[in-house]
């Protein structure tokens, strides 16, 4: 299993590094990540979890 570093993840969410970070902890919704020390990382498949989650709540609730 192969870890992603910000970078990789905010190109995968097509969304800038500050975005992952201010959606780490303080805005929702809460991108999934691990903390290893002082380093954060994400798993692939964490993400395309989560995005498939957030499509649902979208088709779900109607909001864009």
């Amino acid at each position: 299993m192969e870890l992603m570093t910000i970078k990789e993840a905010a190109k995968k969410l097509g969304v800038s590094e500050n975005w992952v970070y201010s959606h780490l902890r303080v805005r929702k919704p809460l991108v999934p990540h691990v903390r290893l020390g002082g380093n954060i990382r994400f798993r692939e498949a964490d993400l395309d979890t989560w995005i498939e989650e957030q499509v649902q709540n979208v088709v779900r609730t109607g909001a864009a």
